[in-house]
This record gives C-alpha cells, sequence and structure tokens, in this order.
C-alpha cells in the first residue's frame, strides 16, 4: 500500500485525536474523508487542526518542508459513512474507548469497504484482538495507535489481533512508513515491541520529505504564490 492517490477516511474526525490524523494524513498528501455526527463538528475540527499547524510551524516545530498546507485542499467531510467508506484504502476509527460503539461502527464499516481496505483502531485502552471478536473479516482488521501530537510524534503502534492477516499487516507497515511515521509493532502475546530497520524508516522517510517538497512546489511554483499562501496560513508578516 503506498500512499499514491491514496483515499483514507477517518471515522471520528471531529475529535481531537481524530482531527490530529487527518492533519497528519493531510501533510503527507493522502485525500483524507473525513467522517463525524455533524459538518459543524466536523469544520471546527479541520480549523482547530490548521490553527495546529500553523502554530506548530510559526514555533519552528516543522521544517519548512513540513510546510503547512490549506487542509481543505485534501479533506473532504461527510456525515453519511457509507460516502466515507467506499472509496477508502483504509479506514480509521477514531471514536471514544466504548467497545460497543466501536464494534457497531465496525459492523457497519466491513461489509461496505473495499476487498483490499483495512480497517483499524486507534484504541489506547482496549484489545485489538477482543474487538476484533465475532467480526466479519476479521483478518482486515488491525490497530493504528497514534500519539498526541500526531503530527509532532513519529512512532504509531501497529498492533495485530489474532485474526489480522500477515498481508494486511504489511498493507498497514507501508503506508505508516509512507507518512513518514515509524511503526512499532508486535504480536499478541509478545510483551515488548520491536522497532522497524533503522535503514528501512530513514529511507522511506527521505522518500516522504520528498514527497512533501514536491507537494509544496506545485502549491507554490513562484516566489509570489509562495507568500500567498503564507499570508493564507497567517505565517507571513509575524515576529
Amino acid at each position: 500500500m503506498s500512499n499514491r492517490q491514496m483515499t483514507v477516511a477517518v471515522i471520528g474526525a471531529g475529535g481531537v485525536l481524530g482531527r490530529g490524523i487527518v492533519a497528519e494524513l493531510a501533510l503527507n498528501g493522502v485525500q483524507v474523508i473525513a467522517h463525524g455526527l455533524s459538518r459543524d463538528e466536523l469544520r471546527r475540527g479541520l480549523l482547530d487542526a490548521q490553527t495546529g499547524l500553523d502554530r506548530a510551524h510559526e514555533q519552528g516545530l516543522l521544517e519548512d518542508d513540513f510546510l503547512p498546507l490549506p487542509l481543505a485542499d485534501f479533506v473532504t467531510l461527510t456525515t453519511n459513512i457509507a460516502e466515507a467508506i467506499t472509496p477508502a484504502d483504509l479506514i480509521i476509527e477514531a471514536i471514544p474507548e466504548r467497545p460497543a460503539a466501536k464494534r457497531a461502527i465496525y459492523h457497519e464499516v466491513l461489509p461496505r469497504m473495499r476487498a483490499d481496505a483495512i480497517l483499524a483502531t486507534t484504541t489506547m485502552s482496549l484489545s485489538v484482538t477482543e474487538l476484533s471478536t465475532n467480526l466479519p473479516r476479521g483478518e482486515r482488521f488491525l490497530g493504528l495507535r497514534f500519539f498526541m501530537p500526531v503530527v509532532l510524534i513519529d512512532d504509531v503502534e501497529l498492533t495485530p489481533g489474532l485474526q489480522t492477516s500477515d498481508a494486511a499487516l504489511e498493507q498497514a507497515k507501508s503506508f505508516l512508513l509512507s507518512i513518514n511515521k515509524v511503526p512499532v509493532y508486535k504480536r499478541p502475546g509478545e510483551l515488548r515491541f520491536l522497532r522497524l530497520e533503522a535503514d528501512e524508516v530513514q529511507n522511506r522517510q527521505k522518500e516522504a520529505a520528498q514527497r512533501r517538497r514536491l507537494r509544496l512546489s506545485a502549491h507554490s511554483s513562484q516566489d509570489d504564490e509562495l507568500r500567498q499562501l503564507r499570508q493564507h496560513l497567517g505565517l507571513e508578516g509575524r515576529k
């Protein structure tokens, strides 16, 4: 799985973690479908995410290569779960830690998602294996635990359930590397996390940084365009 024309749906995109994931994906050129209970909630979440990116750049926490671009260029908002799921390569569930609510979402998502798509939960406290119990297509289900602030912390905990296939695990790992993240993963029953080989991570991070540069160039091919972009983001003329 690469992020060529990659489409990712984030269910629960109006929440704090969900909006952080949306921002990180959009920053990496991924087309994002943000799903929430109301469009007002989603708009507020997107505005908060944009503000957070702008502030991080102002404070020097994001390099120039990571210059925040207008998130709206990469994010579609919807309250219709079928619209969110159908075109997605990856569906990320980021709703609150209520097992019954999560399973209800999974039973809506799994029958609708593409055969080659992956469903991931961001749960921090629940067992991925227990959440996947009795789920159809459990081999396409796994955990992707992002840490906040998402755009500043590289590590993502990649946790398979007992049913998760090796193919799905490899797809998820490749995707995380393609967006400049470091997958830290374990198999069920293992007591420690294993970091991927440093050379592999470094090479994929270089590729992701180059994609950011190319995308920035496409948005600002001339100095005037870059200046307009910085003004749009509120970065021009600030101390």
